[in-house]
């Protein structure tokens, strides 16, 4: 069963966001890459409680957290733009595990390209 009906709350501002972290829980959080202080805000979300349930939407290569961290500490999962809504709900339906989708990518030039068709 597909579940769609997702509360949700939208915020771009730092310390907006560092409030409702400090008194909501959430089951997941998605965050875009492009928002300003997103570094900051992830390194604050993963400092406060390492297992909490993170999709970072990105157009950078680079990420701000590493693979081993990620792998070893955290569910946190980053997606590279463009992306598709169905890949997000994968996640939130427990469809895809909280595990690097991108890993292996960028063992060599050749499978940069894969991120942007």
């Amino acid at each position: 069963t597909e579940f769609t009906n997702y509360q949700t709350t939208v915020e771009t501002k730092k310390s907006n966001i560092i409030n409702l972290l400090d008194t909501i829980i959430f089951e997941y959080i998605v965050i875009d890459h492009i928002i300003e202080h997103s570094d900051e805000i992830i390194a604050y979300i993963l400092n406060k409680n390492p297992k909490q349930k993170v999709i970072l939407l990105s157009d950078h290569i680079k990420c701000p957290v590493s693979c081993e961290d990620c792998f070893n500490l955290f569910q946190f999962v980053r997606i590279i733009k463009p992306v598709k809504p169905r890949t997000i709900l994968n996640y939130l339906n427990n469809s895809s595990d909280f595990v690097r989708p991108n890993k292996g990518k960028l063992k060599s030039i050749n499978t940069v390209d894969s991120f942007f068709q």
